[in-house]
């Protein structure tokens, strides 16, 4: 198996997502996405778990943390996410980083 990282990528991000905080007991929601095309069902209905995976609320200076999606291939989405200081959204940066031309 080679490397699941692409020595040459094709652009600097894979999707750029604005998620709106989950209120009152309903999950968080995607409000919007760039680029449109962008349908990974899967992949969109995780991001707002990530980008808020506790109930509390943010609240104060603005919060930046990272994590990695893996898939059952074992390739890796990279993400970047930062809370806003009143907590209400996230914006979320994925990069898909991986080789999809392995062996």
């Amino acid at each position: 198996m080679g490397s699941r990282i692409r020595e040459q990528p094709e652009r600097l991000f894979t999707l750029f997502t604005e998620v709106v905080a989950p209120e009152n007991g309903a999950d968080g929601w995607i409000l919007q996405k760039f680029p449109d095309e962008f349908e990974q069902q899967d992949v969109l209905k995780n991001i707002p778990l990530f980008c808020f995976p506790t109930a509390s609320q943010s609240s104060g200076p603005v919060q930046h943390f990272c994590f990695v999606l893996t898939d059952v291939d074992s390739m890796f989405t990279f993400g970047f996410c930062r809370l806003t200081t009143d907590g209400k959204t996230c914006i979320c940066i994925l990069r898909c980083a991986y080789n999809q031309q392995q062996n």
